[in-house]
């Protein structure tokens, strides 16, 4: 759960937006307190830059190959994983942002297999929202329950029918998560100098990250 000194200005999307849904305001310094107490943890941190009426999509994980075999020939998909994240804003005048929020988190479920082709488990929401600059919506109820048993025995002695269990131990654990999705827009004016240092940032990320992969494809 996620409390701290934030003001909640409306708790669950106006329509029929899922639960989980709710628009905030002064929240970063909640998040930085979460962090600090080991609590929470940033997953990914990007900026995305769309048009109005325009789409922009962000993915942070993979893809894996699956083999489709047809009647006659057989071709091979690539399926997505990790953190997708979609958006379409359009301005609203005289300021304000209408938009629409497509989250899909997924991982790869290896018990479930077939063939060595890991299964995919996957959690999406999405939603349509009405903002102002500055604001964030806060996208939750992601959760995630994984149950896990380890069993360690002494060789030879585990083994044996009835009194190998005295020579066991087992170890259960349960871990449950939950991920939020805290999107918060901006307007970009070419003549605002705030904006301009936006664009001149991600530039300088878009940069760093091509010279990165140059880098390891060289070496």
């Amino acid at each position: 759960n996620i409390t701290g000194k934030f003001n909640i200005l409306r708790s669950g999307a106006e329509g029929a937006g899922p639960r989980g849904v709710a628009v905030a305001e002064g929240i970063s310094a909640t998040i930085n307190l979460l962090m600090q107490k080991g609590d929470a943890r940033i997953l990914a941190n990007p900026k995305l830059v769309a048009r109005s009426g325009h789409s922009a999509d962000f993915l942070a994980g993979g893809e894996i190959p699956v083999v489709v075999v047809g009647q006659y020939v057989s071709r091979v998909e690539w399926k997505r994983y990790g953190i997708m994240l979609a958006i379409t804003p359009e301005v609203r005048p005289p300021q304000a942002v209408s938009t629409q929020i497509r989250v899909e988190v997924s991982t790869l479920d290896r018990a479930n297999a077939v063939q060595g082709i890991p299964g995919i488990l996957t959690r999406r929401v999405a939603t349509a929202v009405l903002l102002r600059p500055g604001q964030t919506v806060i996208l939750s109820g992601l959760l995630s329950h994984e149950a896990s048993k380890d069993v360690d025995k002494v060789p030879l002695l585990g083994q044996i029918p009835v009194l190998g269990e005295l020579f066991k131990s087992r170890h259960f654990q349960n871990r449950l998560t939950e991920l939020a999705i805290f999107v918060t827009p901006a307007l970009i004016v070419d003549e605002d100098p705030a904006s301009q240092r936006t664009l001149t940032e991600m530039r300088e990320r878009y940069d760093r990250a091509g010279e990165t992969l140059k880098f390891h494809l060289m070496d």
